[in-house]
């Protein structure tokens, strides 16, 4: 499984992490989860999955600290289209 350091969150994420979902911003073009780009979700709401994970997605719980599922939650909802 590869590295490779997202500048943009300052994070290292790995092929999972990176390759799972579209997100224009974050340069993934995933298509095994829905596209991030159109993601209506709240905030709390992508803490939420990223920590316990949902449907398919696996937990992060034990992969991200607390403050960097806080990091990529507020990146989403920054940098999708619907802002």
């Amino acid at each position: 499984m590869g590295l490779a350091r997202h500048e943009r969150l300052g994070l290292v994420l790995d092929d999972v992490q990176h390759g799972c979902h579209t997100f224009e911003a974050a340069g993934s073009t995933g298509a095994v989860g829905p596209s991030l780009d159109e993601s209506t979700l709240p905030r709390a709401r992508i803490v939420e999955i990223v920590t316990n994970g949902r449907g398919g997605m696996p937990s992060f719980a034990g992969r991200l600290s607390g403050e960097e599922i806080e990091r990529i939650a507020a990146f989403v909802a920054e940098q999708r289209r619907g802002g």
